[in-house]
């Protein structure tokens, strides 16, 4: 993977971010820093996780199969979060509003736990696909770093977006990373 993709790759793990910051926004549930280091680092860690798993797992498969099924994940998994948006299918916690469990208006680092879990199953997948494409130790922190990064700035423009912007409206982005992880697919 080069570095363009990496952070098309973190960007697009952190869409799901964004639009949980700014159903807390719109929510006026507040979210403090802590919180929010503990959803973009939970989504980080299991993308760098899982992508060494995938690295891993290379190893054992030959350089052809694996690029092919690192195409086929992502692709799935951009199409399942398409259809998911389409057919209005959510599972777990991954509406902001949701995961402030006792009602305080302010997500604590224990739900913010709660929610990222819920946020990184994209993650999680996308790591494995990433791996097998043949992601070396430097892509791999950079993957790390770009997705706590942008995952950060995702959940806290989200947030802000929110409050500002769609206090009367729901944000509906599922589509988007998940043809952001077609379009990957399609040209990795």
């Amino acid at each position: 993977m080069n570095y363009t993709q990496i952070l098309i790759l973190a960007a697009a793990v952190s869409v799901d971010s964004a639009a949980a910051g700014a159903a807390l926004g719109s929510g006026g549930i507040r979210l403090p820093k802590i919180s929010a280091v503990v959803i973009s680092g939970t989504g980080a860690l299991f993308l760098l996780m899982t992508a060494v798993f995938g690295e891993i797992a290379a190893g054992f498969i030959p350089a052809k199969l694996c690029v092919t099924v690192s195409k086929i994940i992502l692709a799935a998994m951009g199409a399942a979060s398409v259809i998911k948006y389409f057919a209005e299918i959510t599972g777990g916690c991954r509406d902001g509003r949701e995961a402030d469990t006792n009602r305080d208006r302010t997500l604590s680092a224990g739900e913010a736990a709660v929610l990222a879990a819920g946020l990184s199953a994209d993650s999680a997948v996308t790591g494995i696909s990433a791996g097998l494409s043949g992601t070396d130790a430097a892509s791999a922190a950079l993957l790390f770093f770009g997705a706590f990064a942008i995952g950060f700035a995702a959940v806290e423009a989200g947030c802000i977006l929110g409050r500002k912007l769609l206090s009367k409206k729901q944000l509906r982005t599922g589509w988007l990373s998940g043809a952001v992880l077609i379009i990957l697919a399609l040209t990795a």
